[in-house]
């Protein structure tokens, strides 16, 4: 599936556009937590880095576990913007662009394509790297596990404040410039080059796939579902994201979002 999303980018890999994308939530519940910072920075050879932070007001409580991590109270976003009304400044920050992200997969992009969604824009589908995996391919002596801090001060990058979205963001493309110049070192010089190699290594479910081929095509996706709680049943789907064996996705039947395992999706067109 990755491969699909790469279709349209070719040439070399120093001359693409690439944006580091970092987001903090109200917590690490797909269906009930929203968007609460986003940080962007935007990375093109021979120009200025760009960035783009913003808070965002939302109408439910920030988890205590959320707040310990990142610090931000709801007192903090009394006065800032939802993020509907900075859904087209991020649409636009974001597009033709590589997205870059450390562990990307693991909340981030279907939180964003969430508040997209709910914002009535189209959910971003852009190739991706998750430099988190892709420096354990390139560098020995990654271990699988680590965090970004740890992994910036193992390339001997600075690292200031941490666990807020712009600096993390920050953090996260630098690490991908300094992957640039390994890859350059080993030979590695094109998208081609680097789609074909072995440190490309992020591998998707063949069903994940599958249902995200149809979604691009139909926009949504109709599935026989295995519920734990009602058995078999019938959904209309529109996939957002997906993270290791859960597809999180606008149901059309609910009315909501919903996370489903992909291995309860008996049959899917």
């Amino acid at each position: 599936m990755t491969k699909m999303l790469w279709k349209k980018i070719e040439g070399s890999l120093s001359e693409q556009t690439y944006v580091s994308l970092d987001i903090e939530t109200t917590g690490i519940d797909f269906v009930r937590d929203r968007v609460i910072e986003i940080g962007l920075v935007k990375w093109r050879k021979n120009r200025k880095r760009e960035k783009f932070h913003s808070l965002f007001k939302v109408d439910i409580p920030i988890s205590q576990h959320s707040f310990s991590v990142h610090g931000i109270t709801n007192s903090a976003l009394k006065n800032a913007p939802y993020f509907h009304e900075m859904a087209g400044k991020i649409e636009d920050f974001l597009k033709d662009s590589i997205i870059i992200g450390f562990n990307y997969l693991s909340l981030d992009f279907s939180m964003l394509n969430k508040e997209l969604r709910l914002a009535g824009r189209t959910p971003v589908y852009n190739p991706f790297i998750d430099v988190q995996c892709v420096s354990r391919a390139v560098f020995d002596g990654i271990p699988k596990s680590i965090g970004l801090t740890r992994l910036a001060r193992k390339l001997n990058i600075e690292v200031g404040t941490s666990h807020r979205a712009l600096p993390d963001a920050l953090l996260a493309m630098k690490i991908w410039l300094k992957i640039m110049d390994k890859l350059e070192a080993l030979g590695i010089k094109t998208i081609s080059d680097f789609l074909e190699s072995r440190y490309y290594n992020f591998k998707v479910m063949p069903k994940v796939a599958e249902i995200f081929k149809i979604a691009w095509e139909k926009g949504e996706v109709t599935i026989r579902y295995n519920s734990p709680y009602n058995g078999k049943m019938l959904r209309v789907i529109e996939p957002l994201a997906f993270r290791g064996r859960k597809i999180d996705a606008y149901c059309h039947v609910r009315e909501d979002f919903r996370s489903f395992t992909v291995d309860r999706i008996i049959e899917y067109w």
